[in-house]
C-alpha cells in the first residue's frame, strides 16, 4: 500500500486572506450595532404609580407576618400594600401567596 504524497495548499495571496478578514470584522461589527440599535430603542416599562415607599413597608410587614404564620394580619398589609402602589407587582403576588395559604374555599377562588 504505497500512499501518493498530498500536494501542499497554495497559499493564498495575502490580499485575498486580509479581504476575507476584513469582511469578516465588518459583518460583525454591522451585527453588533444592529444588537445595540434594537436594545436602545426597546420601550422602557412604565414605572409604578403611587407611593412605593409606603407599599413597600407594608410588604415588608406582610412578609414578617407570612414568616410567622399569620396569616390575616399578612392579607391585610399586602392588600394596604397592593392599594398604596397599585401597578406594584410583588404586592399582588404576596396577597395571593397569603391568601392561597389560608386554604378557605373564599380565599382560593
Amino acid at each position: 500500500m504505497s500512499s501518493t504524497p498530498v500536494p501542499p495548499a497554495t497559499p493564498q495571496p495575502q490580499g485575498a486572506r486580509n479581504r476575507r478578514l476584513l469582511a469578516w470584522a465588518v459583518g460583525f461589527l454591522v451585527l453588533v450595532a444592529l444588537g445595540a440599535g434594537i436594545w436602545l430603542l426597546k420601550p422602557l416599562p412604565p414605572k409604578p404609580s403611587g407611593d412605593l415607599i409606603a407599599a413597600a413597608h407594608a410588604n415588608a410587614r406582610g412578609i414578617g407576618h407570612m414568616e410567622q404564620f399569620e396569616y390575616g394580619p399578612a392579607i391585610a398589609a399586602f392588600e394596604e400594600a397592593a392599594q398604596s402602589a397599585p401597578d406594584w407587582l410583588p404586592a399582588k403576588i404576596n396577597l395571593g401567596i397569603a391568601l392561597f395559604n389560608t386554604q378557605t374555599p373564599e380565599n382560593l377562588e
